[in-house]
């Protein structure tokens, strides 16, 4: 298992935390079939499906939050959006070439090693700090 349940700390709004949990469950999955591929299995479609889930999900989680924060008027938003910005990027670029041998290179190490690290650090800081504001906005 790529992500352990408890490595992506949880925040003060549960419908944030289902969001992580969502995304953990389609890294996780992800994670499998890069080891069925490196294994020499033909797993190219079902892959390539779930490349597609994820960055349709990783665009709702961040339009979502970005949504909530500007209707909560939260002040670090710019900052906040700024680092989702960031990293739909990355995402988008990483994703793109995963066919050829160095793009399933940079994607596999990007989707074990460099988003994991980022999600635990981002949900840590950024989406706890968020949570709590907007938990403490709709009391």
């Amino acid at each position: 298992m790529l992500i352990a349940k408890g490595f992506i700390p949880t925040v003060a709004l549960d419908v944030m935390n289902a969001v992580h949990d969502e995304e953990i469950r389609l890294l996780n999955e992800l994670d499998v079939l890069i080891g069925k591929r490196e294994a020499g299995e033909d797993v190219d479609a079902e892959l390539g499906a779930l490349i597609s889930e994820l960055l349709n999900h990783v665009e709702y989680h961040f339009s979502n939050e970005e949504r909530m924060m500007r209707e909560a008027g939260i002040p670090v938003y710019p900052i906040h959006k700024s680092e989702h910005d960031r990293v739909r990027a990355e995402m988008q670029s990483f994703c793109a070439d995963w066919r050829s041998e160095e793009g399933f290179a940079a994607f596999s190490y990007y989707i074990r090693q460099t988003l994991p690290e980022w999600f635990s650090g981002h949900v840590g800081t950024m989406d706890t700090v968020t949570a709590l504001i907007l938990s403490q906005n709709m009391s």
